[in-house]
């Protein structure tokens, strides 16, 4: 972030405007509130006012995004673990099972329809998987 304001001091030295160099670092960066800033000193640029105002009113919504982005992170996480939960625990119960009991599936193992139901179970354990993730992945 140094260097990205050195090449903003550097480019305002050689007469290019302030907000259009923290626009160009805001894409250069890929970060939002860098945009929110170069959008903040260019109206404060053409319209005037006071920049310190302006800047502390910026710095509060940054931070209510920031507090955003963790209560959205605390609420997904219940999300997230319980789909990894439904997906691992039949595979836990199966082992346990099988570790208690080895003979315990040989009645069935052998119908027909015993292998393409684990295929099933198999697919709709990762579906359920891709899908909490899906639910939890939450863009702020």
């Amino acid at each position: 972030l140094g260097t990205e304001m050195g090449m903003i001091a550097d480019e305002s030295a050689y007469g290019r405007d302030v907000g259009e160099a923290l626009k160009d670092m805001a894409e250069r960066l890929d970060m939002q509130d860098l945009r929110f800033l170069s959008v903040a000193v260019t109206i404060q640029q053409q319209s005037g006012g006071n920049l310190a105002e302006i800047l502390a009113g910026l710095a509060k919504v940054i931070r209510a995004r920031f507090r955003l982005f963790r209560r959205v992170k605390a609420i997904t996480a219940e999300a997230q673990w319980s789909g990894k939960f439904l997906s691992a625990f039949p595979l836990v119960a199966l082992a346990a099972i099988l570790f208690q009991d080895p003979g315990y599936y040989d009645e069935v193992i052998d119908h027909p329809y015993f292998i393409p139901a684990c295929f099933v179970v198999g697919i709709l354990l990762g579906a359920n998987l891709i899908v909490m993730r899906v639910l939890t992945n939450i863009k702020v």
